[in-house]
C-alpha cells in the first residue's frame, strides 16, 4: 500500500511540475524551463527527450511501442506533458484576466521566484573560472540584447507558425528565455494564444510540429553541452535566469512600450503597490528555498550523472 501512494504521489509530482511550467510557459518572460531547473527536473527532462533518435524510429517502424515507450521514459514524459498542456489550456484566460489586472503582484511572483532560484543555484552550483564567469556574463547579456528588442509582426501562415513553434519550444528549454516572450517580439504572442483559447486545430497542430521538432533536435545539443562543458553550460543558464529579472521586473509602463520603472518612477505611478509587490517576492522567495531544502541531496551535475 505504501509503495503504491508513494507511485501516486511521484506521479503527481510530475504532474503538478508539469503544470507549473506550463503555466510559466503562458506568461511572456518567464521560461517552462526555468520551472524545471529549479524544481529539480530539468537533467531529467532533456535526458527523456534526447532519447529519442533513431533507434526510437526502429522501434516505432517494428511496432515495438513497449520498448519505445521504456526507452525514453514515456511515463514521465506522458505525465510532464499532460501537466503542462492542461494548465496552458485551462490558465490561458486566468494568466491574461492576472496580468492585465493585477500584472504588478503577479509580475512581483515571477520576480521572486526567479530571484531565489538563481542565487540559490549561483551559491550551490557556481564553479568561478574565467571561462566560466565569461559564460555568466553572456547569459545576462543574451537574455538583456532579446528584452530590449522590439517587437515585429510576422504572417500567421502555418509554414511560419511551425519556424515559430521550432524556435519557441527550442527558447522555453532554456532557463531564462521565455519562448511567450519570442513569440511576443515576432508579433505571434496574441495569435498564439487566440489559438489556445479558440482551439484552431490546424494552427496548433502546426505549432506543435514545430514544437517537437524544436525539442528533440534542441535537447540533444543541451545534453551534450552539460556533458561536455558542464560548468560552462550551467554557469550560462544562471546567467540566463539573472538576465531575466529585467524581463519579468514589476513595476512597468503597461502601455505598449513595456518600460521598466524604476525607484526613482515610482512617483509616476498612480499605485506602485510596494508592500504588496514585496510580500509576493518574499512570498515566492520561500516558497523556492522550501523547494530548495526538500531537494538538498540532489544536484543538477548528479542527476546528469547517474
Amino acid at each position: 500500500m505504501k509503495a503504491k501512494r508513494a507511485k501516486w504521489l511521484h506521479a503527481l509530482a510530475i504532474y503538478i511540475r508539469g503544470a507549473c511550467m506550463g503555466a510559466a510557459d503562458v506568461v511572456p518572460g518567464v521560461s517552462g524551463g526555468t520551472i524545471a531547473f529549479i524544481t529539480g527536473i530539468y537533467p531529467k527532462l532533456i535526458d527523456c527527450l534526447t532519447a529519442v533518435d533513431l533507434q526510437s524510429l526502429r522501434l516505432l517502424l517494428r511496432f515495438d511501442i513497449k520498448a519505445l515507450w521504456q526507452g525514453f521514459d514515456g511515463n514521465f514524459l506522458a505525465l510532464l506533458f499532460a501537466g503542462i498542456l492542461s494548465a496552458i489550456f485551462s490558465l490561458a484566460h486566468l494568466i491574461s484576466f492576472l496580468l492585465d489586472t493585477y500584472p504588478i503582484p503577479i509580475w512581483s511572483v515571477f520576480f521572486g521566484l526567479i530571484l531565489a532560484s538563481a542565487i540559490t543555484l549561483l551559491v550551490r552550483e557556481g564553479i568561478y573560472q574565467l571561462s566560466t564567469i565569461v559564460s555568466f556574463m553572456l547569459g545576462i547579456a543574451l537574455v538583456l540584447v532579446i528584452s530590449g528588442m522590439s517587437a515585429h509582426q510576422v504572417s500567421p501562415a502555418l509554414p511560419m507558425v511551425y519556424l515559430i513553434g521550432v524556435v519557441a519550444i527550442s527558447a522555453m528549454l532554456l532557463p531564462g528565455l521565455s519562448g511567450s516572450f519570442l513569440l511576443l517580439l515576432f508579433g505571434m504572442y496574441e495569435p498564439t494564444l487566440e489559438a489556445v483559447k479558440s482551439f484552431n486545430g490546424p494552427y496548433l497542430i502546426t505549432f506543435a510540429l514545430g514544437a517537437a521538432t524544436g525539442l528533440i533536435s534542441f535537447s540533444h545539443l543541451i545534453s551534450w553541452l552539460l556533458k561536455h562543458h558542464y560548468a560552462t553550460t550551467l554557469m550560462f543558464l544562471i546567467g540566463l535566469l539573472f538576465g531575466s529579472l529585467y524581463a519579468v521586473w514589476p513595476w512597468r509602463t503597461f502601455d505598449g512600450s513595456n518600460r521598466a520603472m524604476w525607484p526613482g518612477d515610482f512617483a509616476l505611478m498612480a499605485d506602485p503597490m510596494i508592500l504588496p509587490a514585496l510580500a509576493c517576492m518574499i512570498l515566492s522567495a520561500v516558497a523556492v528555498l522550501v523547494i530548495e531544502y526538500y531537494a538538498s541531496k540532489f544536484s543538477v551535475k548528479q542527476q546528469i550523472t547517474e
